[in-house]
């Protein structure tokens, strides 16, 4: 019997596959799903009350602006404290839970929108603003677009 050997095709083939799937390990994460990591870590830091990292997911800026007053860590643990940041980090702790989140990147900035539905089944989004530093996608800014709370942002006389 006579060894079977494969032809020049099928060789050919199979090494092309195989550098297809070698490439596709090495193509790495997005722009838009690192920021939605670190997005989602912050938030996660949040609401298990780890103020630590939770200032380390703090762009400089921000971070600077809290530093004012104090260590950044025990400033944000201290207010975690509160009953505003214990009901705070309720409302963080809907926010983390959320799927829909859309993050758009744009150079070094990057605006990140998480929707969530309310009471009566309305919709309520948050916009945070987010900037790479030192290679990592860190939280500027957060705001409410409609209001977080019940009811709506304006109010009838």
């Amino acid at each position: 019997m006579r060894p079977i050997r494969p032809r020049a095709g099928t060789a050919l083939i199979f090494a092309a596959l195989a550098f297809a799937g070698l490439a596709a390990g090495c193509g790495g994460k997005s722009e838009e799903e690192k920021a939605r990591e670190n997005l989602r870590a912050w938030l996660n830091a949040a609401v298990k009350g780890d103020a630590k990292r939770y200032c380390e997911l703090l762009a400089e800026e921000s971070r600077r602006t809290v530093e004012r007053r104090g260590d950044c860590a025990t400033i944000v643990k201290q207010q975690f404290e509160t009953p505003g940041g214990r009901l705070l980090r309720g409302v963080v702790e809907v926010l983390a839970k959320s799927k829909k989140t859309s993050v758009s990147v744009d150079g070094d900035t990057a605006r990140a929108r998480i929707t969530v539905t309310g009471l009566g089944s309305q919709e309520r989004t948050v916009t945070l603003q987010m900037r790479k530093e030192d290679g990592e996608w860190r939280v500027l800014t957060a705001r409410p677009q409609a209001g977080l709370g019940s009811g709506s942002s304006s109010s009838k006389r």
